[in-house]
C-alpha cells in the first residue's frame, strides 16, 4: 500500500518497491505533426457541442448523398464512418461540486492530427469551448502483453502512479533541457484533465524536479519547499503544461483507480501560445465577436440609438447561413458544379448568376448574407412580418409581405425568377414547410409558362429543419423519419424544374443534413444542390 508524507504544501505519494513499476516500461511518443505545425489539442467543451466541434476540427465533412441512387459522395471523399474517427478521444469528466459546478455538462476532447486550430473555428463554436491546451506527446506502457512477465503486466499498464511518475520525469527533462525553465524566476501552470488527477500529476512533476536523474546543482530551492513555482495564472506563467489522463479500458467506468489502464497525453506551451494564440479567443472572448444589432419588430428600425451599418447582422440566424457559405466542403462542391476546371473559389460568384429567394425572411439575417457575402443581384424576401429597415433598403432587395403560398406572393416571385438560391429559416413544421415551398414554385412555374425559366442551374437550397425537442434521442429519431420526406420533397422540386425548362432536362441532386453551430439542439440544416447531368 502506498505511504503518504507531506513536503511543504505537497502531499507526496511514496510507493512500495513492488508497486513502483519499471520506468523503462513506458514510452514517450511524440505525436505526429504536419509541416512542423502543432495540430494536437485538448479541449473542454459542452457535450451538446462536442460532435460539431470534433467534425469541424478534423474536417470530417457531412456526407453528400446522391438522390438518384443513394450513393454517398463528398468533395473530400468523407464517409459516414468518419464520424467515428479515432483521432478524437472523449474523456468523461466527473460531476463537479462547489465553485466548479457551473462546468457540469462539459467533456474533454483530445483531438489528434486536427486539420485546424480551435482558435480558427467560427465564433459560435469557440464560445462553447471553455479551455484548450496544446499536446505534443503520449506516454504509454511499452511492454507487449505477450512478452511481459506476469509481474510487469500487473504493474506497468495498471499502475497509474507509475505512469504519471514516468510522464512527470519526461516532462521535467523537456522543461529543463528544451525550454530552459529556470526554477529561480519562472512560474509554471499545470492544467490536468480530469481534475481528479490534478494532485498526483503535480506531485509527479515536483518529485521529478526534486529527485529526478538531473544534477541537483541545476535545481534551485529545496525539496521541502517544492522546487517548481506553480501559478494559476496563464499570463504570469512562463510555460503551461497540459496533461490529459485517458483511460483506454473498455470497462473504464467499472474499474478502480488502481486497476485502470491509461494513456497520458501531454504538451508544453509558452504563455503566448496558450493564451494569446489560443484561450484568449475562447468562451466569453468569442461571444464578443458575435455582433448583433437588433431591430424593432414593428417599425424595423434599430433598437439602439446608434444606427448600425447595413452589413451588421440583425439576428443570430445570420451566422447559420454564413457558416454554410464559409464551409470549404460546400464551396468546393458548388464551384465544381459551376466549373469543373475551377481553381480559386470566389464566393461572390458561386450563385450570383440568378436571383435569390429568402422564405420567412424577417428580420432579414439571411437576406443580409445573400446580399453582402454572395452578392445576389436580386433577392425576394418573403415574410408577412417586418424586415429590418437597413436590410429592406439594400439594393436589389424586394420585400414581399405575404405568406409564401399566397397568390400575391407567387405572382411577385414569378417576376423575380429565375432563382439560383432558395433559403428558409422559418419556424414552421418540416412537412408544412415542404408543402408550402412546392405549392409556391409550382405556382410560379405555371405563371411563367414558356416566357422564362423558374430555376438557374446549379440551384442551391438551404433550409433549417426545426423539430420538437424532448431529448437528444428524440431529435435523432425525428431526423431519421424526416429523411423519406426530404427525398420526396427534393424529387418534387427537381420535377418542377424539369417541367419549367421544357426541354427534357436531365437533373441530378446532391444533399446533406448538417448541424450548424448556430443551430439549436433541435435544429438541423438541409443543403441541396440541383444541377444538370453532364
Amino acid at each position: 500500500m502506498a505511504n503518504r508524507k507531506y513536503i511543504g504544501m505537497m502531499d507526496v505519494i511514496t510507493l512500495p518497491d513492488n508497486e513502483r513499476g519499471d520506468p523503462a516500461m513506458y514510452s514517450h511518443e511524440p505525436l505526429p505533426t504536419t509541416h512542423h505545425q502543432q495540430h494536437h489539442y485538448a479541449l473542454m467543451c459542452h457535450k451538446n457541442e462536442s460532435d460539431r466541434i470534433r467534425d469541424a476540427m478534423l474536417q470530417s465533412a457531412d456526407c453528400w448523398f446522391d438522390l438518384s441512387n443513394n450513393d454517398v459522395t463528398s468533395s473530400n471523399a468523407s464517409t459516414p464512418e468518419s464520424k467515428d474517427d479515432k483521432r478524437c478521444i472523449i474523456v468523461s469528466l466527473p460531476e463537479l461540486k462547489g465553485r466548479r459546478k457551473d462546468r457540469q455538462g462539459y467533456i474533454c476532447l483530445v483531438i489528434l492530427r486536427g486539420a485546424m486550430s480551435p482558435a480558427h473555428l467560427v465564433p459560435m463554436a469557440r464560445r462553447q469551448i471553455s479551455w484548450a491546451g496544446l499536446l505534443s506527446h503520449r506516454t504509454f506502457c511499452d511492454v507487449p502483453e505477450e512478452n511481459a512477465t506476469s509481474s510487469a503486466r500487473e504493474t506497468a499498464p495498471n499502475n497509474f502512479h507509475s505512469i504519471i511518475k514516468s510522464a512527470g520525469l519526461e516532462l521535467w527533462r523537456q522543461l529543463l533541457h528544451l525550454h530552459g525553465f529556470n526554477c529561480d524566476v519562472d512560474f509554471l501552470r499545470i492544467d490536468v484533465q480530469p481534475k481528479t488527477f490534478n494532485a498526483e500529476a503535480c506531485n509527479a512533476l515536483q518529485c521529478a524536479a526534486a529527485t529526478g536523474d538531473i544534477s541537483a546543482d541545476s535545481i534551485s530551492g529545496s525539496r521541502e519547499d517544492g522546487p517548481i513555482k506553480l501559478t494559476h495564472s496563464a499570463t504570469n506563467a512562463k510555460f503551461i503544461v497540459t496533461i490529459v489522463v485517458c483511460p483506454f479500458s473498455p470497462n473504464s467506468n467499472e474499474q478502480s483507480h488502481q486497476t485502470q489502464k491509461y494513456n497520458i497525453y501531454w504538451g508544453i506551451s509558452n504563455s503566448n501560445q496558450h493564451w494569446n494564440d489560443l484561450n484568449q479567443r475562447m468562451n466569453d472572448n468569442a461571444t464578443k465577436e458575435i455582433i448583433l444589432k437588433t431591430t424593432d419588430s414593428v417599425t424595423g428600425l434599430d433598437t439602439s440609438k446608434e444606427i448600425a451599418a447595413p452589413e451588421i447582422p440583425v439576428s443570430r440566424a445570420y451566422y447559420k447561413l454564413a457558416q454554410v457559405f464559409n464551409d470549404i466542403d460546400n464551396l468546393k462542391m458548388i464551384s465544381c458544379l459551376r466549373d469543373s476546371n475551377a481553381g480559386d473559389i470566389h464566393v461572390e460568384k458561386l450563385l450570383s448568376h440568378a436571383s435569390g429567394l429568402d422564405i420567412g425572411a424577417s428580420p432579414g439575417g439571411w437576406t443580409q448574407v445573400m446580399h453582402t457575402k454572395l452578392k445576389m443581384p436580386t433577392i425576394a424576401a418573403v415574410d408577412p412580418g417586418v424586415l429590418a429597415h437597413r436590410v429592406e433598403t439594400m439594393s436589389g432587395v424586394h420585400h414581399i409581405r405575404e405568406d409564401i403560398s399566397s397568390k400575391e406572393a407567387i405572382q411577385c416571385l414569378a417576376m423575380c425568377a429565375p432563382f439560383s438560391l432558395i433559403v428558409c429559416d422559418a419556424c414552421v413544421d418540416v412537412a408544412v414547410l415542404f408543402e408550402k415551398i412546392v405549392k409556391a414554385v409550382e405556382g410560379c412555374s405555371s405563371i411563367l409558362e414558356s416566357s422564362r425559366r423558374l430555376f438557374a442551374w446549379p440551384l442551391c437550397l438551404v433550409l433549417t429543419l426545426k423539430f420538437p425537442y424532448k431529448s437528444s434521442g428524440s431529435i435523432d429519431r425525428h431526423v431519421n423519419r424526416a429523411k423519406e420526406t426530404i427525398t420526396a420533397f427534393l424529387r418534387e422540386i427537381a420535377r418542377i424544374g424539369r417541367i419549367s425548362d421544357r426541354n427534357e432536362l436531365a437533373l441530378e441532386v446532391k444533399y446533406k443534413i448538417c448541424h450548424l453551430f448556430a443551430n439549436s439542439v433541435a435544429e438541423r440544416c438541409l443543403v441541396a444542390l440541383f444541377y444538370e447531368k453532364k
